[in-house]
């Protein structure tokens, strides 16, 4: 799940007026996708550093935010299968490339 980002810039996201609402928005549905535990710490984190990256979910390893400047793990208990069940009911299909769209959005 890779939100597309504006070129860098540091700061918050929420605090960046490049970014402007449809960005926001679009984060906004890409953290709703998310398992709660996993969403609440990808907020802070997005928060904190700015220019999220992607959210990567491997089954099996710790949930990590990927940032420009660097990664930082989500949560220590591991990805487990009801976490990706979670995101598969809210992202729909998988297509043949492994990747689902959120609606609305211009990522995958």
């Amino acid at each position: 799940m890779r939100p597309r980002a504006p070129a860098p810039s540091g700061g918050g996201i929420g605090e960046r007026s490049e970014y402007g609402p449809a960005w926001r928005e679009e984060l906004a549905l890409l953290f709703e996708a998310l398992p709660p535990r996993i969403a609440s710490a990808a907020q802070a984190a997005a928060a904190d550093r700015g220019d999220l990256l992607e959210v990567v979910l491997d089954l099996g390893r710790e949930p990590e935010a990927r940032f420009v400047d660097g990664e930082v793990i989500l949560d220590s208990a591991p990805v487990a299968t009801a976490d990706i069940e979670y995101v598969v009911e809210r992202v729909g299909d998988f297509g043949d490339d492994n990747r689902a769209g959120i609606e609305r959005t211009l990522h995958r």
